[in-house]
């Protein structure tokens, strides 16, 4: 077979004789192996190629199924994170609304504690009056005002404690959205403050009994200590009869710790004298040094009810009430 110029196939004779043909058909068989060989190394190659993404597909759709059960993984974990969101944002509900119960208790507490307050006011003005007919004898007397220091000192620490109080429910209110054991470590803080409140409550009857007796045996007193002093006999110099300086020897540092105190009360001029003025310096300055040091709390701000607010009260109270344990002299407050 040939091929003439215009393409076309044609039959040509050709005259071979038969060892020709044989070994031209073997030439023909041996690149027809040769070829087949090639074709097959080519296909060998492109099995193993083929074998070779196999293992590549199989590896990233291991990799996709793997990344699949991950995010699966991670949508159950945020859900059962909502879920947990969920449990806590209802029991910090929960908490508030104990804690407004708690503090509506404390405010009725407080209002109790006003009206026991006043009642004592009233007692004490009852035995004001009576106390210019009724001294008998220095030793009733000296028993009285006994009595009645107790008393004081009893009002003054429960008040203190109610301001403790509210400085320790002030900070936990502002905690509340920490732990459960936090809240926990609160209730029973809460309780132990209801409980210090109803021992509390409890004194301040027995003291009223106490005044009430205390009342009774004065009116039933008809004669005066000659040697009895009165509010109105007070003199500036009855600070000389205090354990400082009565019966010692008057000493620069006394002198100097006297003038000191007096220069405090300059700062308060302008303002009107009242009891709650009086009782402040009577409480928390009876020292000449370290009861300076004491913080300011609320039960020290009732004492300025009724006062005509100036600038000397609130240097007063910036300058003596406004430290820190490491400015103060004192060994206890240094302590601590």
């Amino acid at each position: 077979l040939s091929q003439s110029r215009s393409g076309s196939v044609r039959e040509v004779e050709i005259d071979i004789d038969d060892n020709d043909m044989v070994k031209c058909l073997k030439t023909l068989l041996r690149r027809s192996q040769e070829e087949l060989a090639n074709v097959t190394g080519r296909l060998n190659e492109t099995e193993s190629q083929l074998s070779e993404t196999e293992v590549k597909l199989e590896t990233v759709t291991r990799i996709q199924n793997t990344t699949r059960e991950e995010l699966e993984a991670v949508r159950g974990e945020l859900n059962s994170t909502e879920e947990k969101l969920d449990v806590v944002s209802s029991d910090l509900n929960k908490t508030e609304a104990a804690m407004e119960s708690v503090i509506g208790q404390l405010n009725s507490t407080q209002e109790e504690l006003n009206t026991t307050r006043e009642e004592l006011g009233t007692l004490k003005g009852v035995l004001n009056v009576t106390q210019e007919e009724v001294n008998t004898t220095r030793e009733e007397l000296g028993t009285v005002k006994g009595v009645l220091n107790v008393t004081q000192e009893e009002l003054n620490s429960t008040q203190e404690e109610l301001g403790t109080v509210k400085g320790v429910l002030n900070v936990t209110q502002e905690e509340l959205n920490s732990t459960q054991e936090e809240l926990g470590i609160v209730k029973g803080e809460l309780e132990r403050t209801e409980s210090e409140l109803q021992t509390e409550s409890a004194q301040h009857n027995k003291t009223g009994e106490k005044l009430d007796t205390c009342s009774t045996s004065l009116t039933s007193t008809l004669t005066q200590l000659e040697t009895a002093r009165t509010f109105h006999n007070i003199t500036r110099w009855d600070v000389l009869y205090t354990t400082p300086y009565f019966n010692k020897v008057l000493t620069e540092e006394l002198f100097q710790q006297l003038s000191s105190s007096w220069g405090m009360l300059g700062k308060f001029v302008g303002v009107n004298i009242t009891e709650g003025v009086v009782n402040h310096f009577s409480q928390y300055h009876k020292e000449p040094v370290c009861d300076v040091f004491e913080q300011m709390s609320i039960p020290m701000l009732r004492n300025f009810e009724g006062v005509q607010w100036t600038k000397g009260i609130n240097d007063h109270l910036r300058d003596s009430h406004v430290v820190s344990s490491e400015d103060s002299p004192c060994e206890s407050d240094t302590e601590n």
